[in-house]
C-alpha cells in the first residue's frame, strides 16, 4: 500500500481566532477509509488531511466492518499515526477512522 492520498470526508470544521482576527488554529472532524495505512511507512500526512501543521489528534471512532474498536492515534506534527491495539506502536491498519484534528491550515 502507499501513504494516504484520498479525500477525507469532513464531518465538521471550525476555526478559533484571536480577538484581533488573526487565525490561530483550525479543527476538523474527519472520516478516512484506511486500507493498510496509518503506520510509519503508509502514513496519513498533514497535506492529505488539509493542514500545514498538526497540533493534536483525537480518536472519535474506529470501525472495522461494523465493529467499533479503540485504537491509539497520535501525531508528530507532520503525520497522524494509528497504533496497534496490542502494542500501541504505529501500525498499518484497515477500517474507517474518524478523528478530530487541530492544527494550522
Amino acid at each position: 500500500m502507499a501513504a494516504y492520498s484520498g479525500t477525507p470526508t469532513i464531518l465538521r470544521k471550525w476555526e478559533v481566532a484571536s480577538r484581533f482576527g488573526s487565525q490561530v488554529e483550525y479543527s476538523k472532524d474527519i472520516s478516512v477509509a484506511l486500507v493498510a495505512q496509518g503506520g510509519l511507512v503508509n502514513t496519513l500526512g498533514k497535506v492529505a488531511l488539509g493542514f500545514a501543521e498538526i497540533y493534536s489528534v483525537l480518536l472519535l471512532k474506529f470501525d472495522v466492518g461494523g465493529t467499533l474498536s479503540a485504537v491509539p492515534v497520535f501525531t508528530d506534527g507532520t503525520n497522524v499515526y494509528v497504533g496497534a491495539v496490542a502494542t500501541g506502536l504505529p501500525a498499518d491498519t484497515t477500517g474507517t477512522l474518524t478523528i478530530r484534528i487541530t492544527g494550522k491550515p
